[in-house]
């Protein structure tokens, strides 16, 4: 009223109900645009907005649409916010008289809990109070669960690399030793060296007699690769019980096949 003298007449409550009455009885949403800088009304067709939405014209950029990222499923919601304000607020209750008001009961009437949330209205999220989602899929709640998991992360990377810092010499040490001790290969894997003699636990009695033993054990006799030890043993004859030579060369089986052929003839 101060500012604007010739215009702004009325009072805050009343520009209230013109506000929800003006945007629940006269505004056309399919084919004008909320705007501040003209007094005629702006159609969609002229900027190319052709959302069943609420368009909204930006005042600082005028091909900006600021209600672009509205889905219709949120604009139904404010659309029955605005509905159901403007019963609440431009419906006088029979029962309250405005020549006297008690604003404790105005309080309790135009702001119960009861007739705002009814029970078919829809599910809401016990964490962000958001609409059509439960807590188990909150966007916000999942967007804050992965920044915890960021910083979780980003912790626990500085905590290596700090141990890394304060242990390099130690972990550099460890890792000669272990190049120095798996560097011998044979066969595809990696053999340790042997220690040196004064960090054995215990040495062997090395004699000629046990170095000819143990390489005699790892040669096979057959064509397999591994060695087992019941082809180490030296092969004998079946008859004779002799080391020299075979059954199939055995002298005394050929002694007893020439005996029988005489039988037989």
């Amino acid at each position: 009223k101060d500012i604007w003298k010739n215009e702004n007449k009325l009072s805050t409550g009343a520009l209230w109900i013109e506000f929800l009455r003006f945007y629940t009885e006269q505004f056309n949403y399919e084919e004008h645009i909320v705007t501040i800088r003209q007094i005629e009304p702006l159609l969609k067709c002229e900027k190319g907005w052709f959302r069943q939405t609420i368009a909204i014209e930006d005042p600082f950029e005028l091909s900006h649409n600021l209600a672009g990222g509205l889905s219709p499923r949120n604009w139904i919601v404010i659309r029955r916010v605005f509905i159901r304000a403007r019963q609440q607020f431009g419906v006088q209750p029979e029962h309250i008289d405005i020549s006297n008001p008690d604003m404790l009961f105005i309080e309790e009437t135009l702001f119960n809990i009861d007739d705002l949330c009814p029970t078919n209205a829809p599910k809401r999220c016990e964490w962000c109070k958001g609409p059509y989602h439960i807590r188990k899929r909150c966007p916000k709640l999942a967007a804050l669960a992965n920044e915890n998991e960021k910083k979780k992360r980003t912790t626990n990377y500085n905590e290596q690399q700090s141990y890394m810092n304060n242990h390099s010499t130690y972990l550099s040490n460890n890792v000669q030793d272990n190049i120095r001790y798996y560097n011998n290969t044979r066969n595809g894997y990696n053999q340790p060296k042997s220690a040196p003699p004064n960090q054995r636990p215990f040495q062997y009695a090395v004699n000629e007699k046990s170095r000819e033993f143990h390489n005699s054990f790892e040669q096979s006799t057959n064509n397999s690769r591994r060695s087992y030890p019941y082809n180490h043993y030296r092969k004998e004859c079946y008859i004779c019980k002799s080391t020299e030579h075979l059954k199939a060369e055995c002298p005394s089986q050929k002694k007893h096949a020439v005996q029988q052929q005489k039988f037989s003839s």
